[in-house]
């Protein structure tokens, strides 16, 4: 009876020692899975707050869910690009006291957006927006605001907006000859484009 006994308790802690950790293993799953459902919900809600915000420049509660998704996942590309512009657009309707304080946030996001994901176009075009605006606020960063346009062309060559900024910066820093080249460049893709005719015209002169 005993030597019964002591086979049956030999069994439980046998079971136990390979059930335990498996069942931490499965728990720890679940729980990761259950944060990334709650990252996705989150975003989406984050997302749609930002959309209804950005019409009437309202962007805290939209903010606040953004910096939650970055508290549970702190690589998280989309969270990091949208706080980014949302501080951009901020920078933009704030009033010349306000707008570094803004813009240094904006940078910040935009520059974490392309050290997790270099492909990411947007943001390579923001960050170049944010260095060809810079010299009102930081040293002169002329060259870092054409790499970053660049950059951005590389991964989606016929963004008219890129472009359209790229051509502005060379005109600002009175390269008349690569302006000339990039104004050209999207004629082609967009010939009826007044602005871009009148451009070319003005720099042939």
């Amino acid at each position: 009876m005993r030597t019964i006994f002591i086979f049956i308790i030999l069994i439980i802690l046998v079971n136990n020692k390979i059930a335990y950790p498996y069942s931490k293993h499965y728990q720890r799953n679940v729980s990761q899975d259950n944060i990334q459902t709650d990252i996705t919900i989150l975003l989406e809600e984050a997302i749609e707050l930002y959309n209804t915000g950005k019409k009437d420049g309202k962007f805290e509660a939209s903010t606040k869910l953004f910096n939650k998704i970055i508290q549970l996942d702190q690589k998280n590309v989309t969270a990091h690009f949208y706080l980014g512009e949302i501080n951009f657009l901020k920078m933009e309707i704030s009033s010349i006291f306000r707008k570094k304080k803004y813009g240094d946030i904006a940078c910040k996001k935009f520059e974490i957006v392309v050290k997790l994901d270099p492909k990411h176009h947007k943001a390579h075009h923001y960050l170049g927006r944010m260095y060809h605006m810079s010299p009102i606020w930081y040293e002169d960063l002329r060259e870092k605001a054409i790499e970053e346009f660049k950059i951005a062309l590389k991964i989606k060559p016929e963004s008219i907006e890129t472009l359209r900024y790229l051509a502005m910066a060379y005109e600002k820093y009175n390269d008349v000859y690569n302006a000339r080249i990039i104004w050209k460049r999207l004629l082609k893709l967009k010939p009826d484009d007044k602005e871009t005719q009148e451009r070319l015209k003005n720099l042939s002169k």
